[in-house]
């Protein structure tokens, strides 16, 4: 079996962006930073409102490490729209968005371990959390541990 490479991103979380209003005020300040963003790294993109991501890889290559590029992300957002972001990097998008609700930088390597740890919840079915919990299933580690069959069950 070969290896599958997941690239590292880091995700830029603004609560203050989340939702559009009527005045068109936060898609200005939402382009804005889209632009900033873009300079720092062409590969940028937008999730949905107030959520962004970018690969590591590249900026890493030039400012010498991840931490560098997480504190310029935090720098860029707060320069340019004067807001403070919630930053997360880690392996694969799922995950890197775990990782800035937890404000939280994965090592390489980490995020199977990152991601086994976090409550099922984060799969986002309330439905699905109800009942796992009533299975005795409480992380995402022991939904997954199940064998698929048990799942369909």
């Amino acid at each position: 079996m070969g290896w599958v490479l997941v690239e590292r991103l880091c995700v830029i979380a603004i609560d203050e962006l989340a939702a559009s209003r009527d005045d068109g005020s936060v898609e200005r300040t939402h382009c804005e930073l889209l632009d900033a963003l873009t300079l720092f790294c062409p590969f940028t993109e937008v999730l949905r409102y107030g959520v962004f991501v970018l690969p590591v890889r590249a900026p890493r290559r030039f400012l010498g490490g991840e931490s560098a590029v997480y504190d310029n992300c935090r720098a860029i957002v707060q320069r340019t729209v004067g807001l403070v972001p919630r930053l997360g990097v880690a392996d694969g998008l799922f995950c890197a968005e775990l990782a800035a609700r937890a404000g939280a930088v994965v090592a390489p390597g980490g995020t199977d371990q990152f991601r086994a740890r976090q409550p099922v919840e984060v799969l986002g079915s309330r439905d699905l959390a109800q009942t796992a919990h009533r299975l005795g299933l409480h992380t995402v580690g022991d939904f997954a541990a199940l064998p698929p069959g048990r799942v369909a069950e």
